[in-house]
């Protein structure tokens, strides 16, 4: 450009060094925001469904093994057979029940039994406790011939959780075995208490005590379900295991609740951000993750001064939800904006009465168009302010 022979070098000095300023600051704040956008990107979709899918698996998990540990330590405590869920883990101890295919070393599982459905020729574990069989009195119990009928299971709440009954825990505490023996006869004495006539199938003659009902720990299971309970709480017989047992659930438990820390950690550093204003508040993750909402009433104030005029209906509603936000608020946004809007229509008439002059029309037409939209401009004004007087604070 050119003027009177004298050339005008134009400077963007200024420019270019604030735009190096802008990228390094940008380059600076983009690693936090992408860390900031991974833990509070909002999953949809099949990704959703995953994620609620794991957490219910993690609870499940952190559930279930908190009962077991919890059942093991019961079993250790009191000194009775580990149990889980009305199981029982057996050692086979000897060649007793070698006929019936329970060898040295098996590990089986019995379940807790209501007494009143086993029949002759189930195998069930109980307690050999002196201070029950030599209450036996063969001349005052009858002699029962019981039809056959499956056994019913008698899971109560607290042998669920590996409790046994005062009975069975009196047994352990006086060190007194356990046999795995089949049911060769059933008695009843005056008081309808059962007593179980045993024998190990591979020995020769029946046993020489009668075991009281109380003591009986519970019937051999085959199933699947109880061969897999079995591996579970033989692993639980291991120290090792035992102790993995309780560290699994603590360590889920402890990163969900770290992964939780940080994500309201990243909300926070998302609403310092929009305070900042290194982020915008309707940038898709604000939006998304209600940071306007979250921030106390000062903060919303100074969030929405720093917004630009266009923006600040958009900021209203993003800061205080349906319609909560104080009236005095809503009034300034309100009055701004027919203020903004009185002065473009104000400007439109200037520029359209400039035309007019330019045409060369007369000029007293000119006033009178000008007086005439300018009074009408006014009023619609004042009546846009009158509905704003009168405007009641919304209730959340």
């Amino acid at each position: 450009m050119q003027t009177k022979g004298v050339k005008i070098i134009e400077d963007d000095s200024v420019e270019r060094a604030i735009e190096k300023v802008a990228n390094k600051l940008d380059a600076k704040y983009s690693k936090k925001r992408k860390i900031n956008d991974w833990f509070l990107k909002e999953l949809s979709g099949f990704r959703k469904v995953g994620s609620i899918l794991l957490n219910v698996f993690f609870i499940a998990i952190i559930i279930f093994a908190s009962m077991l540990c919890l059942s093991s330590i019961v079993s250790r405590v009191s000194g009775t057979a580990p149990t889980f869920a009305g199981y029982s883990l057996m050692r086979i101890a000897s060649g007793s029940m070698e006929e019936s295919g329970f060898n040295v070393g098996d590990n089986i599982v019995v379940k807790a039994v209501d007494t009143d459905t086993l029949r002759v020729g189930d195998n069930i574990a109980f307690y050999v406790y002196s201070k029950s069989y030599t209450n036996f009195d063969l001349s005052s119990v009858t002699k029962l011939d019981l039809e056959d009928t499956a056994t019913k299971s008698n899971v109560t709440f607290a042998n669920f959780f590996g409790f046994q009954s005062s009975s069975i825990q009196q047994a352990s505490k006086a060190g007194s075995m356990i046999v795995f023996h089949q049911i060769v006869g059933i008695y009843e004495d005056q008081n309808g208490d059962r007593w179980f006539e045993t024998q190990g199938t591979s020995n020769n003659g029946i046993d020489a005590w009668r075991t009281n009902e109380d003591y009986v720990v519970g019937v051999y299971d085959g199933s699947v379900l109880a061969q897999g309970l079995a591996g579970l709480l033989n692993a639980l017989t291991n120290n090792g295991i035992f102790l993995l047992l309780i560290l699994i659930p603590f360590a889920i438990f402890t990163i969900l609740l770290v992964f939780g820390f940080a994500k309201d950690l990243q909300k926070a550093k998302l609403e310092l951000d929009v305070v900042e204003e290194k982020r915008k508040l309707t940038d898709e993750i604000c939006v998304k993750n209600q940071i306007g909402y979250s921030m106390d009433t000062k903060t919303k104030y100074k969030v929405l001064a720093q917004a630009k005029d266009e923006e600040k209906a958009e900021y209203l509603s993003l800061l205080w939800k349906d319609g909560s936000a104080p009236n005095s608020v809503r009034k300034y946004i309100l009055r701004k904006q027919i203020y903004l809007s009185g002065m473009k229509k104000l400007l439109q008439l200037n520029r359209e009465c400039e035309q007019m002059f330019k045409d060369k029309e007369d000029p007293n037409k000119i006033a009178k168009h000008y007086i005439d939209e300018k009074k009408k401009i006014l009023s619609e004004q004042e009546k846009k302010e009158q509905r704003i007087r009168h405007l009641r604070k919304k209730r959340a």
